[in-house]
């Protein structure tokens, strides 16, 4: 029972730090659109150097410096 458990508890463990570290970068990317859609040019994504959405936070400061010039 207790070699069940800790294999379970590992499992969820494991599972949640790979979730977080697929999605935890799409919170503030989202929330970055929402500020564009809302007119606010002035702020930018930071995220994670090395992180899998690098390029597309990226793509959106260059987008927000664009928008912040016009």
């Amino acid at each position: 029972v207790g070699a069940l458990f800790l294999i379970t508890f590992g499992t969820m463990f494991f599972g949640f730090l790979i979730s977080h570290r697929i999605f935890g970068p799409v919170v503030p990317i989202v929330k970055h659109i929402n500020k564009l859609s809302e007119g606010i040019f002035s702020e930018k994504i930071h995220l994670r150097k090395g992180d899998e959405l690098e390029e597309i936070a990226n793509a959106l400061n260059k987008l927000t410096e664009k928008l912040n010039q016009h």
